[in-house]
């Protein structure tokens, strides 16, 4: 069987300090991509320069775009992937190491059943130097042992109501789907909007081996904010996670008209039901925590229900909902 053309979609921002070592583990791949797109967001640093010596010397093709104007995370990748040419699309990070057998991996397990639309695997966690660090992601992003052995049969969507795990880093799709996923919605983080449309129509494949070292950048706290009181800490709780559930619910409002709007959706009927719960749970858990009011019967509802158990988690949940 004639191996399917890969292409990576590459967004760039300032990527400078680590960008190097991510091009180099392209050119290590045993087996190389075909085509390699980058989407510049109008860095200021050394990052076309670097880009532009890696093209002038890469084994494969090299398309450079610039961006007229600065379009965020979201919009940059929709532009990178609509310029993609290859029957698979791999996303990347400026800041990883892809392991030389990523792209082998991927475009075997795409290859290997016409029904799976999207793959994507574990990664290991390294620190700025480069080392390994004692994590990994799919422990980071908690996709416990039991959804992993729901996505092996067949129940991803089920795992993705409840929270998405799909890193796009080390998320590859077909082509096919780009209709479906594009554009992508500013609101939306790239990797959940992607990961959970090419699901719900296609078959989602996990790779259970890391093919990645996932960069982990050192942060700083910013200081010189008065000591809040308890109470004040939390309001403050209360509002993040009010916040938190309405942009939840945003996109996974853009997700089902998406959906409705598409050729696959009179087959997936079941989802569309599902996703109208999974939104009046959000829904309801952020008019919670933005009016305190009847909190005990609304809590009720959504245990009684088993909204909880479906869509966030049985008992912290409501552990959330009731004492912040």
């Amino acid at each position: 069987m004639k191996a399917d053309t890969i292409s990576i979609a590459l967004c760039t921002y300032n990527g400078a300090r680590f960008l190097r070592e991510q091009l180099a583990s392209y050119v290590a791949q045993e087996r190389m991509p075909d085509e390699l797109v980058v989407c510049d967001d109008g860095s200021t640093d050394d990052t076309l320069a670097i880009l532009r010596q890696f093209a002038d010397s890469a084994p494969f093709e090299v398309r450079i775009e610039l961006n007229p104007e600065k379009l965020g995370v979201a919009r940059n990748f929709s532009r990178a992937i609509g310029l993609c040419s290859g029957d698979v699309i791999a996303l990347s990070d400026q800041d990883d190491i892809w392991f030389p057998n990523k792209l082998q991996v991927i475009g075997d397990s795409l290859a290997a059943d016409g029904a799976i639309g999207m793959v994507f695997s574990d990664a290991v966690a390294i620190g700025a130097n480069g080392r390994t660090l004692n994590y990994g992601l799919w422990d980071a992003v908690r996709f416990t042992r039991g959804e992993r052995m729901s996505a092996r049969r067949g129940r991803l969507v089920n795992v993705l109501l409840r929270h998405y795990v799909v890193t796009g880093a080390t998320l590859a799709f077909h082509s096919a789907y780009r209709e479906l996923v594009l554009p992508i919605p500013s609101h939306c983080l790239h990797d959940a909007w992607i990961g959970f449309l090419v699901a719900s129509v296609s078959q989602g494949r996990i790779i259970d081996e890391p093919l990645i070292g996932y960069r982990q950048h050192p942060t700083q706290t910013s200081g010189g904010e008065r000591i809040l009181t308890l109470f004040d800490q939390m309001n403050r709780a209360r509002a993040m996670m009010a916040e938190d559930h309405a942009a939840t619910a945003a996109r996974f409002e853009s997700i089902r008209e998406r959906l409705a709007e598409s050729a696959y959706a009179p087959s997936r009927g079941t989802i569309m039901r599902r996703l109208d719960d999974k939104i009046l749970h959000v829904r309801n858990r952020e008019r919670m925590h933005r009016n305190g009011s009847f909190l005990l019967p609304a809590v009720a509802e959504e245990l009684l229900t088993g909204r909880y158990h479906r869509y966030s988690h049985p008992w912290k949940g409501p552990l959330a909902d009731l004492f912040l």
